[in-house]
């Protein structure tokens, strides 16, 4: 089993990657036949015999189980309440709260519309789900057939305008899809075959000049599509290629200049690509062992990210590179998902370890923390309601809830 982990396994992410990962035995025979489907997609890993699964599944079950062997206890869902009383712009505040119909599904990804409707990708549950804000009505959408019944949606954001939705399919089908709202179709893009089939990720974006990005964590590549010509393009992370292992390509936002950032989480550095040059930049994140995770944009073109593991708010100055920390008010908050209102200089953050979503003003340094009404919330990725900015949705991946704050009296 051990023989198997080290060179059919680790042909598209490391061996550690496997090993940190503890699982039940019948997450792992899951988890085994998606990597089997994924490598149909590879033109480097090579698939297992179905004995060699056997062998795998009994080693993987025997040796990197769920710890303890017990199910997580459900937690208090009020434990992540304040135990001070709010005062001020925290009171004035209210929290919808939407639990889906099947919580299992993982819902990573969220991006409002021009309408301000929440559109929700599930990582399992495979279909697109819509929750509409003026009648909280939750509907679905499944994606066009493919080869495979293995449907893996993720990675959703609104196009300029907010009339289309772009998302993946990180599956065995390899597909980018483009949806219409207003007519409800689909456009399909199929990926080629790549070094790792699991060409899949949780972040991507719409440049200005029309190319969707999105950074695929696996396989340690940042991959652009230009639709109108239907041609990907694949960047190779450079410190994740000198080291032999994916950099973890995890969080992505595009500066006031139009390049790109994207976050390697396992190298503790951000990179920059210059979109018309192809080169490629990287900065070391100036806190030790910090998990940067997502970013986001301000309204000045400036990019912020989310430091997970400190537990720290960054700013990096597009024009000078120059990376600025802050602190929030809570301990150990995991910053998770970022995103710049983009008609204020507001810096809006999800603070996942402790469920509260923040706000951070700049230009007063000031620090608003308003807490969400369930413990363990697990929310991930934020978006702002282009409409009303004062509304920050949000979604928990294990949680199986979608919702938002809405700041109240026009604060």
């Amino acid at each position: 089993g051990k023989q198997i982990v080290l060179t059919k396994c680790s042909a598209c992410h490391g061996a550690q990657q496997v090993a940190s990962a503890r699982q039940d035995r019948a997450r792992w025979e899951r988890t085994i036949a998606d990597m089997r489907l994924y490598i149909q997609g590879s033109n480097l890993a090579k698939d297992l015999s179905d004995e060699e699964a056997k062998v795998l599944l009994d080693y993987l079950a025997t040796n990197m189980s769920a710890r303890g062997g017990q199910e997580k206890a459900k937690p208090d869902p009020n434990s992540r309440l304040p135990r001070t009383l709010m005062t001020g712009d925290q009171l004035k505040y209210k929290v919808v709260e939407f639990l889906l119909p099947k919580p299992e599904v993982e819902p990573h990804e969220i991006a409002v519309d021009a309408q301000g409707n929440a559109w929700i990708t599930q990582r399992t549950g495979g279909k697109l789900g819509r929750l509409d804000v003026k009648t909280l009505e939750y509907q679905e959408f499944d994606p066009p057939p493919a080869a495979s019944k293995t449907i893996r949606l993720n990675g959703i954001v609104s196009a300029p305008g907010g009339g289309q939705l772009w998302f993946l399919d990180g599956g065995p089908n390899r597909r980018w899809f483009n949806y219409d709202i207003k007519t409800a179709q689909f456009a399909t893009y199929t990926l080629p075959k790549l070094k790792s089939g699991n060409a899949s990720g949780n972040t991507m974006r719409v440049h200005p000049n029309g190319t969707v990005w999105l950074n695929s964590i696996a396989a340690n590549q940042v991959i652009r599509l230009n639709p109108t010509t239907e041609q990907f393009s694949v960047f190779d992370v450079p410190s994740g290629v000198k080291a032999g292992r994916t950099a973890n390509p995890y969080g992505m936002a595009i500066d006031g200049s139009g390049k790109i950032w994207f976050v390697e989480n396992a190298m503790n550095q951000m990179g920059r690509i210059d979109p018309v040059t192809g080169k490629i930049d990287e900065f070391e994140v100036p806190v030790k062992n910090a998990v940067p995770r997502k970013a986001g944009m301000d309204s000045e073109g400036n990019v912020w990210v989310g430091l997970h593991g400190a537990g720290i708010l960054m700013k990096i100055d597009y024009k000078t590179t120059k990376m600025t920390l802050f602190t929030p008010p809570t301990e150990d908050a995991g910053v998770y998902s970022v995103q710049g209102d983009p008609k204020s200089k507001l810096v809006w953050f999800s603070e996942q370890h402790v469920d509260k979503i923040a706000r951070f003003d700049p230009q007063t340094g000031t620090f608003t923390e308003f807490p969400l009404p369930n413990a363990e919330s697990d929310h991930r990725r934020i978006d702002i309601d282009p409409n009303q900015p004062n509304r920050i949705w949000w979604t928990g991946n294990t949680s199986g809830r979608i919702g938002y704050i809405e700041l109240l009296g026009g604060n």
